[in-house]
């Protein structure tokens, strides 16, 4: 069955820099592994009440699109991801079409390192007297947007990053747009986006299966 990798530039901006800075290994990247690239430049949903949130929310909808019941699996991948086509992995090898794939948020380079590094982070801030939203555990990051967590205690969440989603039309398409009609209202920028709604979801879900931290590095491209 054939695969793809999905991305969303709108705007002269942003397409004019994907193309410049990015497309060219991208492609160097699906040729290599035998994937698809769909570059969408156009919202999959214009309404007001997408208008309203990050164009983010869209990737949302990438599963129940005409074109998307040809693939077993879609990738989606944020446009401002650059990809090394010579030494990154196919990401598909790493999910079964069941699971959605994602990298864990709160876990980079180790779940320790992380949570040593963001201790300091938040000391310093607080030294300079700054105002910022604590998220010391993945239930914190949940709860001060917005999130419901009941059943949950502090140990049992993860925050998945949704830079890279490794997903299935045939399995995930319900769930996905569950999601955004769910959280119609949920579009305030202090939320992340789409991010949190999305990782509690899958998370909740039961599907999800962690892909290598190399996928959604902040620090180094993969």
């Amino acid at each position: 069955m054939r695969k793809c990798l999905v991305t969303l530039t709108i705007g002269d901006k942003y397409k004019s820099s994907f193309e410049r800075n990015l497309r060219p290994n991208w492609e160097l990247y699906c040729e290599k592994y035998l994937i698809d690239l769909v570059v969408l430049d156009q919202p999959l949903d214009d309404s007001p009440r997408a208008q309203k949130r990050s164009p983010a929310w869209q990737k949302l909808l990438i599963l129940s699109q005409d074109w998307s019941f040809q693939y077993e699996q879609i990738a989606w991948v944020d446009s401002d991801i650059a990809i090394n086509a010579h030494r990154a992995p196919d990401l598909f090898s790493f999910v079964a079409p069941h699971e959605i794939g994602l990298v864990e948020d709160f876990a980079f380079p180790t779940p320790d390192m992380y949570k040593y590094l963001l201790q300091e982070q938040y000391s310093s801030w607080d030294q300079q007297g700054r105002s910022f939203m604590r998220n010391t555990t993945a239930k914190d990051y949940y709860t001060n947007r917005g999130i419901a967590v009941d059943g949950f205690g502090a140990g049992d969440l993860c925050v998945l990053q949704t830079g890279v989603v490794v997903s299935s039309p045939q399995f995930h398409k319900k769930l996905f747009l569950e999601t955004y009609e769910k959280y119609e209202d949920f579009h305030a920028s202090f939320g992340n986006y789409e991010m949190p709604a999305m990782s509690f979801e899958i998370y909740k879900s039961g599907l999800w299966k962690p892909m290598p931290q190399e996928f959604n590095n902040m620090c180094v491209i993969f």
